[in-house]
């Protein structure tokens, strides 16, 4: 038994090492560097507020039913090919999300019988043989645990070293593997001086915020103030969009161009007539009244239709259009099923709703709200900069949503430190306002450069991976895969996958403790942990 013990612990260390080498190369590269768990954007919260609530009601091709304490369906697009993607958003190293992203892994594969797991971070076929084919599975799980919390692999391939299932599933990465190194070393480059002019950006913005007390009107300085407490998550976003519909009132903004937000607000609308305790009952009486002792078809078909939509594989809005038409064929007088009518009806206006185009509308609702209450250029001039140094921190964190990106490159020249300060310069004169800014904040200057060349290489990792996804389900003859990446390539890919007619699952693993430790900006800046130096020396 001693020597039992000793051989397990020496082997303990030989296959930390094994480990260590095998993926360590890889994550030179990093997994994604373009998420920060700790400061979600704007754009994620406001997805994730929105879809979790109509989502439940609307899915819609492929079906997937998630256990909420493993993740979080988020859209579902059909497209017209025979190709469906399992997108998991990963949220790099943090380990949570890590172990469920491995369960939601084993999950697809048993129910979906899915066979290729796709991934970013790495480039060809991912071979865990040497790990896989060790007998004892509590030293291989206990390792590779060991890895997993210290984010140097991620649950992909925490799933492929540990599940009985695993002979099954090919992994792979799908990076081009010189974009994914100028990608990370551009990043790198800012990192001697980031903390630096972090200071010094958060600085200045504290500036600009006092600045908002005298430049802004009462009404300007609430319609701010209510923006960025939605987007810090301080809001549902329910009400937010009811704050936001009343205020386009108020002012009298138009927004009858913008059909997504306007089918939103009637949908809600909708649904606050809605009793659901009601529908429910009368889906349960309509059912009753046709179903019939003399007719066995009939009813084989209202059991089928009914199972279907109560384990998610027909949407809500299919199965009640059947139900209704099916009773008016059978001369039952529907009228008087008020809330299962309404509640179709809500289900139809808010399958018209493309949830991709609703954000950027949403946004684009914000800024006319805003330039309708600007009444000086100080004001749109301080709501430019304000929006800027925003972004720039955001940069510095690696926190920023696709458009906070196409808008940083539509804008370059408004970045510039002088902007900011002159116009604090000129503007705490004229109110005598006494301020200090931080030398530091022209470091920035210096870096806009190698963040133009990040977010470049970003976007051309995403054709990359979508070209080699395709490329490696061609190879391996299959017509479903998992791909997982970040959070910040979701919107190019997809938008990639719909334009090929490929349907798509986002998922989002649940994360409960989103401050939790986290290794990810170390890993990507080349730091190595005690361990890692000692078995490398």
């Amino acid at each position: 038994m001693k020597n039992l013990k000793y051989f397990k612990a020496y082997f303990f260390v030989f296959l930390s090492v094994v480990i260590f080498i095998i993926f360590g190369y890889k994550f030179i590269f990093a997994a994604n560097f373009l998420d920060n768990l700790k400061q979600k954007t704007a754009s994620q919260k406001n997805e994730e507020s929105a879809l979790a609530q109509p989502q439940s009601i609307t899915q819609t091709g492929p079906a997937l039913l998630l256990p909420p304490a493993l993740g979080t369906v988020k859209e579902i697009h059909n497209g017209n090919s025979d190709k469906v993607v399992f997108y998991i958003q990963d949220a790099h190293c943090n380990f949570e999300a890590q172990k469920n992203i491995s369960d939601i892994i084993e999950k697809l594969v048993k129910e979906k019988k899915l066979k290729l797991v796709a991934l970013e971070g790495s480039t060809g076929y991912i071979d865990t043989a040497i790990f896989t084919s060790f007998p004892d599975e509590k030293v291989r799980k206990e390792v590779s645990t060991y890895f997993m919390r210290k984010g140097r692999i991620n649950g992909a391939e925490f799933y492929a070293i540990n599940s009985k299932e695993k002979e099954n599933v090919i992994l792979c990465g799908i990076e081009n593997k010189d974009y994914y190194a100028e990608n990370l070393n551009a990043y790198r480059s800012i990192i001697p001086k980031k903390e630096l002019v972090n200071k010094a950006a958060r600085e200045l913005q504290g500036i600009l915020e006092e600045l908002k007390k005298y430049i802004y009107s009462a009404e300007l300085v609430e319609f701010d103030r209510t923006v960025k407490a939605h987007n810090r998550d301080e809001m549902e976003f329910a009400l937010f969009c009811k704050f936001l519909d009343s205020k386009c009132i108020a002012y009298k903004v138009d927004i009858a161009k913008f059909n997504n937000f306007s089918n939103l607000i009637k949908t809600m609308k909708l649904e606050e007539k809605i009793d659901f305790n009601k529908t429910e009952n009368e889906r349960k009486e309509i059912i009753t009244a046709l179903v019939s002792k003399d007719n066995k078809e009939k009813n084989s078909e209202i059991f089928q239709k009914s199972l279907l939509f109560k384990i998610g594989h027909i949407e809500p809005v299919e199965f009640y259009a059947f139900l209704l038409d099916t009773a008016k064929k059978n001369r039952i007088d529907t009228a008087k099923f008020e809330n299962l009518n309404l509640y179709y009806t809500y289900l139809v206006e808010y399958k018209k709703i493309d949830t991709f185009s609703l954000f950027n509308e949403i946004y684009a609702i914000e800024e006319l709200a805003k330039e309708s209450l600007f009444t000086s250029e100080p004001q749109r001039k301080l709501d430019i900069l304000d929006k800027n140094i925003k972004i720039f921190i955001g940069m510095l964190d690696i926190s920023l949503s696709k458009k906070e990106v196409e808008y940083f490159f539509k804008n370059k020249d408004t970045f510039a430190a002088s902007e900011f300060v002159s116009f604090i310069e000129t503007q705490c004169a004229n109110y005598g306002i006494q301020f200090a800014i931080n030398e530091n904040i022209y470091i920035m200057d210096e870096m806009l450069p190698s963040f133009e060349i990040f977010y470049t290489m970003a976007d051309k990792r995403d054709d990359e991976m979508v070209k080699n996804l395709s490329n490696k389900m061609l190879e391996n003859s299959v017509n479903r895969a998992v791909l997982l990446t970040g959070g910040y390539h979701t919107d190019n890919i997809t938008a990639m996958l719909r334009n090929a007619g490929i349907s798509y699952i986002i998922i989002a693993p649940t994360i409960t403790n989103p401050d939790a430790p986290n290794p990810y900006l170390e890993i990507i800046s080349g730091k190595k942990n005690t361990l890692e130096e000692a078995l490398v020396e």
